[in-house]
């Protein structure tokens, strides 16, 4: 049995525990595109005890922000991972390369007016990010990273007048309301959907936290700190929960 040590951000307040072997069968048996649905389940199953969800402390992973989430899975790669090394390989660097030391700032943020609407945005929260990627392929001629950009423009920016439904308490209702929203989106003249873009971008500089994120055709990403001149550029990275299964589990799932 691993002895997990306790891990505390300005939200968390949790210690977890080793998967047991058949919940790591179920887990490799998501497919590997449903990353954020995988994520979801492997927190949900990991966390052994969490201080009393309140106004600060969250211990729904869909409550937590995708930063959050991936901070979780890495402190579980730290005490799991064959080498022992809590600064583990990862994506051609260390952990300590994209690890920075930020928490998670208070949020909303007013970040400018489109359109003659004035925005505000939080972070990406994990069951918006799930939704995103259960809408994959749902939207008419919205795709790869066009979908999931346009998906956290829709969940991260909001006017004082939207109150979308919980993305964790009420995550049916949610899903439809984000589809409904990235749709509208989609319908915008080009011109204001890229200054809309450009506040979007500006406002995620502000609330960054534990990771810098981006996006590509599959899904979030997470960055490279800002590298010295003349380091080897580093890419971006996943935390896949696969990373977190030992190879028997997966033989046993019939995976490779």
């Amino acid at each position: 049995m691993i002895n997990f040590s306790p891990l505390r951000t300005k939200r968390l307040s949790i210690r977890l525990k080793e998967l047991s072997i058949g919940d790591a069968i179920r887990l490799v048996a998501i497919p590997e595109h449903m990353n954020e649905s995988a994520m979801t389940e492997f927190i949900a199953k990991v966390i052994d005890s969490a201080e009393p969800q309140g106004n600060f402390h969250v211990k729904n992973p869909l409550k937590m922000t995708v930063q959050e989430r991936s901070l979780i899975v890495a402190h579980y790669i730290a005490h799991v991972n064959e080498a022992g090394d809590p600064d583990f390989q990862l994506g051609g660097g260390r952990y300590s390369d994209f690890l920075i030391g930020v928490d998670v700032p208070e949020f909303p943020i007013e970040v400018g007016e489109v359109g003659e609407d004035i925005w505000s945005i939080s972070p990406l929260f994990g069951g918006a990010a799930e939704a995103i990627e259960q809408l994959h392929g749902e939207i008419p001629n919205m795709s790869g990273r066009y979908h999931w950009l346009t998906g956290c423009i829709a969940a991260q920016l909001t006017l004082k007048t939207e109150t979308p439904p919980d993305h964790a308490d009420a995550f049916s209702d949610y899903v439809q309301w984000l589809k409904n929203k990235m749709t509208v989106l989609s319908n915008y003249p080009e011109s204001q959907f890229v200054e809309l873009l450009g506040l979007f971008l500006a406002g995620n500089k502000k609330i960054e936290h534990l990771f810098q994120t981006e996006v590509d055709d599959f899904g979030i990403v997470v960055l490279p700190k800002s590298q010295e001149a003349g380091a080897s550029k580093l890419s971006p990275v996943r935390f896949p929960v696969c990373s977190c299964i030992s190879d028997i589990a997966k033989r046993l799932a019939g995976k490779p």
